[in-house]
Parts: structure tokens; sequence; C-alpha cells
């Protein structure tokens, strides 16, 4: 114990020791600050480095007068979660400022990773939307591309995925063009661009044209395609720069074809398009009792209406109808055996290589039958024709078929080769069905009016009457006949003369109703207009009942003799001289739209293309576009002809070119396309049928139309937003 207390003192007495040194030691540093500056200062540093040791780092807080500054405003921002953080918006990270501030904030702007990325950044702002929007000129040159685009794959029966697939192929071969890179147009734009932009334009150039000229008329069909019945709408008009026209205004599906129906659908569709009802000047359709029965019809509904409404027959179809009523006269029947010869070799290869080596040892080219069909009772020409040419070789492959064959000769096939009156029967429809294909492809011309009825009509009953008078029916068939005995001649004879006089009935049936007005209009079918007289043109108006000044129209029809006499002097030929007003490339002589036409076609339609030409001269003038071309360069206005020419030309004599826009449906509406909307079928054939411009033209006509170019840069041009305006203004209605 005594030891241990000891040890304590002895702790003790150091501690006061070490107390009172540390005393002195601060005296004499105090005596010595007082004494000299120099030490003054370094007592300071000594403080300085004391109090340094003794506290803690110093902690640094984020400042939001930071972001102001320049050189940090592009990426700074603070860190929400933590003071002592910031946030980088070039590096998306954070990164510490608690020991720095500034100090760390300008040593991550010099880190290699944050400066690349910020170059980066930059390269990308400085692309901003206006850099993809074009000036004004080369954002009108890329939407006319557009637009040119999908009136190319409208023109030429392009899928709209197919289109899309072009703009892209095109943004990769054309990269170094402004045009070509930027060019945009997959499926919904074209289609829109298509439905919502190029078709409503293009329908209200034609609803332009037919309000200037004044007169119409309505020519319309029904098809089905599938279980939908489709029934296009077609306006045919005149106009002075190219003559007779015809336009599909609307298509819409038909749910129910009866006369009422009929009438309120056409009553709409003049009204959609701004067509006044009283410039209809007659209507054209099939030669059926909804169209034009005697109580309750089309004509009778809309005639209560229009008191000048003119009937516009098809007389195509009165051609048809006429061989065909007239078939049972003939004592063999043909259409059946046609029937059978075409289905024996159309259901089997080896029997067509069997008969191609009858063809080889007659040594004649080996050539197909062709399918007679039965609703086309004129394609019995071109299969009959065929059938004569290969009559030889046929005649002995069957005759020499036995009873052993897979398939011997039917008793029918072989009465028909054995029979001198089958033979003769076929020649006598070869003779006489010439003449009336001839005719009814001269009505299917798209430029053939009132005007030529009574020419075409007349000719052909003149004809047919002339061979029963004569009683010829061909040299084959006169000798034919003189080879059969006295009993058979006679019969198949008076079956000739039967068939003829049933062909000239019906045709006259309906020609008489139509007889009057054919003659009366006939004096605009003619070229030789320094021959017309003006009584003819007056009792044309007086039939017509046109409001016109007599003595004003009698003026300028002096006025154009005189012009024509004058043009025809010229050392130019005058269908030169009509060539170069209409334009080149508009029509050829037959009137079939040149350019980029439609060659695709399936082997049934190039089948019963008819073999008949119609060889025209090279100079042939068309009186519709004679007219337009004198009007043209006459100096006064010949407002009063300009109106008889509008009435007589918008009345048609025939339903070929309506019926015709079915071929381009079915062309457009594939069996890859079966979903297509009803609407976009309609704007496809709008497009397709009435725009007759090439391709390469389009691009810089769409340059020149601004409201063409507005509308397809627009929003509105789109379906959904459409509907949702639509939608929008229903309900601001209701409330």
């Amino acid at each position: 114990m005594i030891n241990d207390n000891s040890a304590e003192l002895d702790i003790e007495v150091i501690e006061e020791e070490n107390d009172s040194i540390t005393l002195d030691f601060e005296k004499t540093v105090t005596s010595k600050e007082t004494s000299s500056p120099i030490s003054k200062l370094s007592s300071n540093i000594e403080k300085n480095s004391l109090n340094t040791s003794s506290k803690s780092k110093r902690y640094c807080k984020f400042n939001t007068d930071w972001i102001k500054i320049s050189k940090y405003v592009s990426f700074l921002q603070e860190c929400r979660t933590d003071s002592s953080l910031a946030h980088c918006s070039v590096c998306k990270s954070n990164f510490s400022i608690a020991n720095g501030g500034k100090y760390l904030i300008d040593r991550h702007l010099e880190q290699t990773n944050h400066k690349r990325l910020a170059e980066a950044e930059a390269k990308h702002k400085s692309h901003s939307m206006f850099d993809f929007i074009p000036p004004s000129s080369e954002l009108t040159k890329l939407i006319a591309a557009e637009i040119t685009l999908v009136y190319h794959g409208i023109r030429h029966g392009h899928s709209y995925s197919s289109q899309a697939c072009t703009a892209d192929v095109s943004k990769k071969l054309f990269q170094d063009s402004t045009i070509g890179k930027n060019l945009t147009c997959g499926r919904t734009k074209a289609r829109d661009i298509a439905v919502n932009a190029l078709a409503p334009f293009i329908s209200a150039q034609i609803t332009e044209k037919i309000n200037k000229v004044g007169y119409y008329s309505l020519s319309f069909d029904a098809s089905n395609k599938g279980h939908k019945k489709m029934f296009p709408v077609l306006a045919n008009y005149f106009t002075i720069e190219r003559g007779i026209e015809r336009s599909v205004i609307e298509v819409i599906e038909l749910i129910n074809e009866t006369a009422d129906h009929v009438t309120a659908s056409l009553r709409e569709i003049l009204q959609m398009n701004n067509l006044d009802i009283q410039n209809m000047t007659s209507i054209g359709a099939d030669n059926t009792n909804v169209n034009y029965g005697r109580n309750h019809s089309v004509f009778t509904l809309l005639k209560c209406d229009i008191s000048h409404l003119k009937k516009g027959n098809c007389f195509s179809h009165v051609l048809n109808n006429s061989v065909k009523i007239s078939h049972v006269h003939l004592v063999i029947d043909v259409e059946s055996i046609l029937s059978k010869l075409y289905g024996h070799f159309s259901s089997s290869t080896k029997r067509v290589e069997n008969l191609k080596e009858y063809f080889d040892f007659v040594s004649q080219d080996h050539l197909l039958l062709l399918k007679h069909i039965n609703i086309r009772w004129l394609s019995l020409y071109p299969s009959i024709e065929r059938l004569l040419k290969v009559f030889e070789p046929l005649c002995a492959y069957f005759l020499g078929l036995g009873d052993e064959d897979d398939f011997p000769c039917p008793p029918i096939i072989s009465m028909f080769f054995t029979s001198t009156s089958a033979k003769c029967t076929m020649y006598f429809l070869h003779n006489v069905l010439f003449d009336v294909q001839k005719k009814s492809l001269e009505l299917q011309r798209h430029y053939i009016s009132i005007a030529d009825l009574s020419r075409i009509i007349t000719s052909l009953l003149s004809k047919l009457n002339d061979r029963l008078k004569q009683n010829y029916f061909g040299y084959q068939t006169k000798v034919l006949l003189n080879s059969l005995s006295d009993s058979d001649r006679t019969k198949l004879n008076q079956s000739f003369i039967d068939y003829i006089s049933s062909v000239i009935q019906y045709i006259e049936k309906y020609y008489d109703g139509q007889s009057e007005l054919a003659e009366l209009t006939a004096v605009f079918g003619i070229c030789d207009i320094d021959q017309i007289k003006f009584h003819q043109i007056h009792d044309c108006v007086t039939f017509l009942m046109l409001d016109v000044d007599h003595d004003k129209l009698f003026d300028e029809l002096n006025t154009l003799q005189s012009l024509f006499k004058e043009v025809t002097a010229y050392r130019e030929p005058l269908c030169e001289q009509i060539r170069k007003y209409i334009g080149d490339g508009v029509c050829d002589s037959a009137g079939n739209i040149t350019g980029d036409q439609d060659d695709e076609s399936d082997d049934e339609e190039l089948f019963h293309k008819s073999t008949i030409q119609i060889h025209e001269k090279e100079n042939q003038i068309r009186p519709d576009q004679l007219w337009c071309y004198l009007l043209s360069k006459s100096t006064s206005l010949c407002s009063e002809m300009m109106k008889v020419l509008a009435y007589v030309y918008s009345i048609p004599c025939s339903n070929a070119f309506a019926e015709g826009v079915f071929s381009h449906m079915k062309h457009v509406w594939t069996p890859s396309r079966n979903s297509m909307s009803n609407e976009t079928v309609a704007a496809e054939l709008k497009i397709r049928v009435n725009s007759k411009m090439k391709c390469k033209d389009f691009y810089s006509f769409a340059q020149s139309q601004p409201e063409l170019i507005k509308s397809a840069k627009s929003k509105q041009k789109y379906s959904y937003v459409k509907k949702r305006v639509s939608a929008n203004a229903n309900r601001e209605n209701l409330l």
C-alpha cells in the first residue's frame, strides 16, 4: 500500500511540473509576439494549423445560382434527393460537390466521358424540327412527289404496301436528294392521300367543267363483287377542250336495286357533287324494266322532275340480245356444240397433245378454241371464226376417236362434223355476225353519242335487209346450200331468213322509240359542216325544247361554216390541226385513251378481243373535236351553238363505258386486296378512269396545283382525324 501511494504522488508531481513548463512556454511566446511582427505572423500560422487540425472538413451544398452560369447551364441540374450532389443531364448521372463545390463541377466538366457525350448531344440538338421541314418550294416538291407516287401506284394497280416499300427503297437509293431522303409514304398516308386528297381534287375539277358547260347526262350500271353490288355512276358531257368526255363521279354500294332506291341514290350523288338536276339531259343504262319501264322506273321517276329528260338506251345490249333471241330459229344449236368442244379440251392436257398431232399432220399451227360466254352472245363470232380455222384437224381428231378410247366421240359432235347443214350454219353465222359485231364495237367507242346512232343502226339494218332481199348469206354458205337436197336446202334457207328477220325486228323495236331524236341530231354526226342547213339545226333545237336565240344561232352557224372553209384551205391537213389543238397522246383514232394504259388482262379477256379490225383512215376526224376546234378558233363567243352542242353530245347511245368501269374494278379489287373498303375502291376508280395524264407528267402538274398540295399536306387528310372532327361536330350539334 505504501508503495502504491508513493507512485501516485510521483505521477501527480510530474503532471504539475508539466503544467508549469507549459505555462512558462506560453509566457515566453507571448512576450516574443509583442516584441516582433514576424513572431506575430508565425504565431497566427501556428494557431491556424492548430485550429484546422482540431476541426472537421468543410461541407458544401448545391447552390441554385450555379445553374444560371453560362458554362453550366447546358448540363448542370440540382439533385432533388441530396443537396451535396449535382446532376449532369449530359452524363445522366449524379456527382458529389460536398468537399469542393464549384471546383468539383469544373473538374467534372473536363472529364473525357462528359466531353464525348456533350459533343454528341450538341450535334443532335443542332437538328431542330425545322431542319426536317424543307423550304416552301422544297416542301411543295416533296408533297408533289408523294402525290405522284400514289398516283403512279393507283394507275398501275399497286397495293399500298407496295407503295410504302417503294418509298423506303427510294430513300435508300436517293440519299443525296433532299426529296428522296425526306420521302415518306406509308400505307396509311398513301391511302388517305388517294381517298381524301387526290380523288376529291379530280372530282372537283370534273364538277367544275360540267357546271361550266351546263348540260350533262348520267350513265350507271350495277354488278356483283362477292356479296356486294357495286353501282358506278358516270357523267357524260361535252367540253371545248376535249369534245365528248365521260367521267366517274361516284361509286357506291347498292343495297336495293329497285327504281325508288336507284333514283334516291342518283339524287344524293348529284347533291353531293353540286350538280343541278335540271341540267341533266338523259340517263344511260341497261334496257331493263327497273331503268326504263313504262309505269314505275328510274326514268319515269326522274321525268316527273325533269320534263325534257331523254332516254339513253344501250344499243350495244340491243344488238347482243337480238342475236340471243334469234338463235332459236336455227336448225343447229351452235352454242351447245361450241361449249362441248371447248369443255372437251379445257379439262385434259393429254387430249390437247393428241390434237396437236393432227395439226402437224395437216401442216397447220395449233390454235386453241375460244370459249363462248352465255351472257355475251356476240362472243359467238370469234368462237365460230376460230372453229372454222381449225375445222379440218378438229374433224379428223373427233371422227378418229373409237369406242376403245377413254372418251369416245359424243353422238352430237359426230353428227356436227359429218353434217353439211351444221357446217353451212357455221358459215352463215360467220357472215351475219360479222356485220352485227362490227357495229357493236363501233357503238362501244367512248366518243359515240346520239348523233351517231342513226348512221350506225340504219347502215346495219340496210345491210341485213339487203341480205334478205337478195337471199345472199355468203359465198361458202351458198355453195354448201346447193350441195344439199331440196328439202334440206329449203328448210335451212328458211331458218336463215327467220334468223335475220328476228334480228331486224328486235333492233327496230328499240330504235323506233329513238329514231326521231337520232335522225334530228344526226346533223352533228357529220364532218362536212359547210353542208349543214340552218333548218336542220332549228328542227333539232325545237325537238329538244332548248331555249336559244335563233337569230344569234344563225349568225354563229354562218361564222363557223366560214371558219371551216378557211381552215380546210390551209396547207396543213385539218386532222393535223385538230390533233395539235386537242393534244398529242390524248386519244387515238379509235377513241381509246393512249399513254399509260393498263395492258393487264386475263386470258379470257384476251380471247374475246374481237378479231375484227376496223381499219380507219389515219386522218379520220371526229365531229365533236372538229366543233371544238372551230369554237376555239372563232373570235366570237358562239354561246348559243355551244349550248346546242353540249346538249346533243351529252346524250349517250351505249352503256359500254359504264360497264368498262367494272374491268378497272377487277384490276383494282383483286383477291389479294379483298379487304379494301368501298370508299377506297371508289377513290381509286375515280383516279384511274378520270385522269388521262401520264405518270411522268403528273409530277409537274401536281406542283402547279396549290389546292391539291394543301389538302395533301394537311392532317385533315387522315381518315381518323376526319372522323374525330365529324364526331366533335355532331356532339356540338347535340349540345
